[in-house]
């Protein structure tokens, strides 16, 4: 058996909430779909920043600059991990889908963070570039974390894999 461990980069605040709302849509049930619930739902989606207090080298370091809102999610908020289930919805349909057909590939999620296990080492290899595309076609905003890759052995082959070197590193 072959495994890779994946974290997704800086999950929370490169969200697309606009993908967080359209799946909202998607999934909510159309019968009980409203305009006005829409609305609430984009409303509460919507994170002021209150600068009050904080100089602008402080602001600098959290990097926060003329941002009045958060960009995506904000990272600690209650209903963060909920509000990832949804944005990744669509992609865990897809990868279901996908493992149906294929019993030798097990992938597991917990928020952002990916387990893989595979019956061969090209079946993982494989799994971790069509998963990278399947980020990329959601346009939910994020990416791998090529730093984060485990084993350790793994992780620059999935860096020449997934279309050249990416590392930050």
């Amino acid at each position: 058996m072959y495994w890779a461990s994946i974290d997704l980069k800086e999950f929370y605040p490169n969200t697309n909430i606009g993908v967080i709302i359209n799946n909202f849509k998607k999934y909510f049930p159309q019968n009980k779909l409203t305009t006005e619930l829409i609305s609430l739902f984009k409303t509460l989606l919507v994170f002021p920043i209150d600068k009050s207090g904080w100089t602008k080298e402080e602001l600098d370091i959290v990097k926060i600059g003329n941002e009045k809102t958060c960009k995506g999610i904000p990272t600690g908020l209650f209903v963060a991990g909920f509000l990832a289930n949804l944005a990744l919805l669509d992609i865990d349909n897809r990868i279901n889908n996908l493992l149906n057909n294929d019993r030798r590939i097990a992938h597991f999620r917990f928020v952002d963070d990916h387990v893989f296990i595979a019956d061969s080492y090209d079946k993982l290899k494989a799994w971790i570039k069509q998963f990278e595309d399947l980020l990329n076609e959601s346009r939910i905003g994020v990416d791998i974390n090529y730093d984060k890759i485990e084993p350790e052995q793994l992780r620059n082959f999935v860096i020449v894999l997934c279309s050249g070197v990416k590392s930050a590193a």
